[in-house]
């Protein structure tokens, strides 16, 4: 398996994505963070999520247990997040989407806007959704997030088998909002080229399986 990162920011403004790709054993853990904007010290809040989430994959490896393990990695960040509001005086939150390749099969889940795509042979398959909510006058917000508030008992969670050619993207919405379609086949120097200065901080994991 190879892998590819990217990231790139409106150069007026700090980037507020984080992520990471770990391999051990026989598992790469992927991440995504996105620091959401409409509070503040998003870039703290996306690095610590993505901190957490490590060192709980790490130390916490059980192939047989999967869904526990990613909801337990959720957890470990929203706590961590917690933890640094309270030692910065300050609200924060990131979207965070999370994927684990283990012997041929993608486990993954979410909070948030981050999103996961598998393409292959130019067909394109999202298997997250959104936690978004319109709230009006054309804004949005995140209905679930990593904040320090505690999560919801029904962490979505979900497993796709591998098949020979697949690509799984991680990315955030201010990559995918430019271009989707062409996320798993252009390379980053095009990807870079088509994107340009975001509007929005443009990060992503690409994982050739």
């Amino acid at each position: 398996m190879r892998s590819e990162t990217l990231t790139t920011s409106n150069s007026k403004t700090e980037n507020q994505d984080r992520l990471m790709v770990v391999t051990t054993g026989n598992a790469t853990f992927a991440v995504v963070a996105d620091g959401m904007g409409g509070l503040s010290l998003g870039a703290v809040a996306a690095e610590t999520t993505v901190d957490a989430v490590k060192a709980f994959l790490v130390r916490n490896f059980k192939p047989t247990e999967w869904d526990m393990v990613l909801r337990g990695a959720l957890e470990a960040a929203d706590d961590a997040v917690r933890l640094k509001g309270l030692e910065c005086r300050s609200k924060m939150g990131a979207a965070v989407a999370i994927a684990v390749v283990c012997e041929n099969v993608l486990y993954y889940t979410w909070q948030g806007n981050v999103r996961i795509y598998v393409y292959n042979a130019g067909e394109k398959m999202l298997l997250t959704r959104d936690h978004i909510a319109d709230i009006g006058y054309g804004k949005t917000a995140l209905t679930r997030c990593i904040k320090g508030a505690g999560l919801r008992e029904d962490v979505d969670y979900g497993e796709y088998a591998i098949k020979d050619g697949d690509v799984v993207v991680i990315c955030s919405d201010g990559l995918y909002n430019i271009t989707e379609n062409k996320l798993g086949s252009e390379s980053m120097e095009e990807l870079k080229r088509t994107i340009g200065i975001p509007k929005d901080d443009a990060t992503m994991i690409r994982l050739h399986l």
